[in-house]
């Protein structure tokens, strides 16, 4: 069982980080603050509740960020994660 922990983990990680930086030099990350949060227009961008997808961990990691990107207000953002979204053949509600 902490085998199956471990690899489902790991799987994530990897494709997290493979995705999140498919978009680095495209798109500056989002802006966080010097206390660390991520913060846009006077709203705390940090305490989202998400409602996205969450059967794939790839789609599910742009559509997080997408809307980290639209709480910021930043459009190019969220159309650069939407288009990688689409690309995967899924759907993202901030989209």
């Amino acid at each position: 069982m902490i085998r199956i922990l471990r690899f489902c983990f790991l799987s994530f990680w990897i494709s997290f980080t493979l995705v999140a930086f498919s978009c680095e030099d495209e798109l500056d990350p989002p802006v966080l603050e010097q206390d660390g949060s991520a913060s846009g227009g006077g709203v705390d961008c940090t305490r989202l509740t998400y409602n996205g997808p969450t059967n794939d961990a790839q789609v599910e990691s742009q559509c997080r960020l997408a809307q980290v990107y639209k709480c910021q207000g930043n459009d190019n953002g969220v159309a650069i994660c939407c288009k990688n979204i689409k690309d995967m053949g899924g759907t993202c509600p901030y989209c």
